[in-house]
C-alpha cells in the first residue's frame, strides 16, 4: 500500500467513510461525530489551562464489556477495576507535572457516563479531568503526550500519531512494539509512574502502527 493511500485511509476511517473489520463504525462515528467541532477549541484550552504539563489521556472502556470474552488474561477485575485503582495509584503519588483527562467510550450504551464523572470528582487534588462529549478523540489524541487504556482500539489510533502507549491488558496490536505491554500490575504501575519519560515512537513505529491498523 502507497504512503499516499494509508494517509487517505486513515483519513476516510475517521470521517466513516470506509468499511471496517475491527472496529465498530458507530463507535467511531461517536468517537469524532459531525458538529462538537464547534466549542472544541475553547472546551480544550478549559481542558488543559496550562500546557507545560505533561497530559495523560486516560481512555476507559465501556465498563459492561467483558474483559475476558477472549480467553485473554486481563490485569484487573474488570474496566471498572482498572480506572479506579488506577486513579488511586495516581492520587497517591500525586505530581503537579502531569494532568490527567478521563474520557469515557464513546458507546455509553448503559448510560456509564455518570459512574465515570462521578467517581473522578471524588479525587480533589486538581489533576484530573472529566473530558466532556464534546470534544472528540482524534483531537484530544493531538494535544495529549501519552496514553493509558486497557486494550482498545484508542491504543492504536494514538500509536499512528506516535504517542506512548500503555495497555492492561492483551489486545489484537500488543506485543508487535508500538505499545508498552505490562505483564502484571506492579510493571503497569511503574509505568504508570514513569509517564513522564516515555519515549514517543520512532518514525519506522509509527508506520508500522499504521500498517497494523489498515490490516486490522
Amino acid at each position: 500500500l502507497s504512503s499516499k493511500s494509508m494517509e487517505k485511509f486513515l483519513i476516510d476511517r475517521i470521517e466513516g467513510k470506509v468499511s471496517l473489520n475491527y472496529t465498530a463504525k458507530i463507535d467511531l462515528h461517536l468517537a469524532n461525530k459531525k458538529g462538537i467541532k464547534k466549542n472544541e477549541n475553547r472546551l480544550l484550552n478549559k481542558l488543559i489551562l496550562n500546557k507545560k504539563k505533561h497530559v495523560v489521556l486516560f481512555a476507559a472502556h465501556a465498563f459492561s464489556d467483558a474483559t475476558r470474552g477472549l480467553g485473554y488474561n486481563f490485569l484487573f477485575r474488570d474496566y471498572y477495576a482498572q480506572v479506579k485503582e488506577t486513579l488511586d495509584f495516581i492520587d497517591r503519588n500525586y505530581t503537579s507535572q502531569v494532568l490527567w483527562i478521563i474520557k469515557k467510550h464513546p458507546n455509553d450504551r448503559y448510560k456509564e457516563k455518570n459512574i465515570l464523572e462521578n467517581l473522578v470528582k471524588k479525587y480533589n487534588k486538581g489533576n484530573f479531568k472529566f473530558c466532556p462529549d464534546s470534544v472528540g478523540t482524534d483531537s484530544l489524541l493531538k494535544i495529549c503526550d501519552t496514553v493509558v487504556t486497557g486494550r482498545g482500539t484508542i491504543g492504536m489510533e494514538a500509536a499512528i500519531k506516535g504517542k506512548p502507549v500503555i495497555l492492561a491488558g492483551p489486545a489484537s496490536y500488543s506485543n508487535l512494539g508500538i505499545t508498552y505491554d505490562p505483564k502484571t500490575k506492579n510493571e503497569y504501575f511503574k509505568l504508570i509512574n514513569k509517564v513522564r519519560v516515555l519515549k514517543s515512537l520512532s518514525k519506522n513505529k509509527i508506520i508500522l502502527a499504521k500498517k497494523i491498523l489498515y490490516y486490522l
